[in-house]
């Protein structure tokens, strides 16, 4: 039987963002249980290490689905993070412009993707090589991670007027 490229993508496609529906869902209950900054650095780290498993190694139909799956729960699973963990990171007063830019700032970087991409493909023969290349951008993650604070079980940070003690007016002596 001869395999249908089409099909067969639409397939991997419709697996990876399957299984990518219950590792958003998984991202959160794992961020109540183990906390959010283990969690996103295993993500991330899955997400690094899976790259090359799917896009240089695995062979052969069933091979490609199960690794399209454990990719798709974990790279689409990651975007999970900030709407959970995102906006724990900043005080009240910038909270809502700091989530939006640091959302949305990676769009404008990406969008030399397409041209990048395209060369790499040319420049590392193939489609695979180019993939396991961006794939390193995972990285990014999984050090940066570290440096960030656990707020599981900590309330939100308040605006910083709230926090400064004020002199008291009735200190005469």
């Amino acid at each position: 039987m001869q395999l249908n490229a089409p099909f067969y993508s639409a397939i991997a496609g419709l697996v990876a963002t399957g299984f990518g529906i219950f590792g958003f869902i998984a991202l959160g209950f794992l961020a109540d249980g183990i906390g959010r900054k283990p969690t996103a650095m295993l993500y991330y780290a899955m997400s690094l290490i899976l790259t090359p498993v799917l896009y240089l190694w695995a062979q052969g139909m069933g091979a490609l689905l199960v690794a399209v799956a454990v990719f798709g729960f974990f790279t689409t699973g990651i975007w999970s993070w900030a709407p959970i963990w995102l906006p724990e990171l900043f005080p009240t007063r910038v909270r809502g412009t700091a989530v939006a830019f640091c959302f949305n700032a990676p769009r404008w970087i990406s969008c030399a993707g397409p041209l990048i991409a395209g060369t790499l493909i040319v420049a590392l023969g193939g489609f695979g090589n180019a993939a396991t290349i961006v794939g390193l951008f995972f990285i990014v993650g999984v050090i940066a991670a570290p440096f960030l604070p656990e707020t599981k079980g900590k309330p939100l940070p308040h605006a910083l007027w709230l926090e400064t003690p004020t002199p008291s007016t009735s200190s005469v002596p």
